[in-house]
């Protein structure tokens, strides 16, 4: 038996499937806020994103069918240049939130970050129903004030092992 959460099916009674995605996450993937400016545009546009990603193409689609997100290869040089072919599962927007709801509990190394993705959601940053473009200040301030944070955590993260 499992359950939706905003778009992406939860094994219930099966943690394990959870604390592995987490531990993916915490080792081969990333947490955080994206920035986009396009150039037509005057103000910038955030959004929280997870991404898992590894050389195991039969890995990263049971990810996905497992809790769904967008399924991509990598697409550059570095494949014809002799690297391995590179794989990602990425959640965006809500379902980074529903995934970051879940995974807490499991995660480590990237729990701050999950956090402030959880903030990003349930302390005002995305108001509901509304486009990015016609957010008020107050609600730019947050998205930026978060992915400021976000920022500090990933500064934080370099200097600093999770055991010490």
């Amino acid at each position: 038996m499992s359950r939706v959460l905003l778009g992406f099916t939860v094994p219930d009674g099966e943690p394990v499937q959870l604390a592995y995605l987490a531990g993916l996450i915490d080792g081969e993937g990333s947490v955080g806020i994206m920035r986009n400016k396009r150039n037509n545009l005057l103000m910038a546009h955030y959004h929280p994103y997870i991404q898992v990603c590894g050389t195991s193409e039969r890995l990263m689609q049971w990810v996905h069918s497992k809790f769904g997100g967008k399924f991509a290869k990598q697409t550059d040089s570095r494949t014809s240049k002799g690297f391995k072919q590179m794989y990602f599962v990425r959640w965006s927007y809500r379902k980074a939130y529903a995934l970051a709801k879940e995974l807490l509990p499991y995660l480590i190394l990237k729990s701050e970050k999950a956090q402030v993705i959880v903030e990003w959601y349930e302390n005002g940053a995305k108001p509901s129903g509304a486009m990015w473009r016609w957010y008020p200040d107050t609600i730019r301030k947050k998205q930026k004030e978060l992915h400021e944070k976000m920022a500090l955590l990933n500064e934080r993260s370099q200097r600093r092992l999770p055991y010490a």
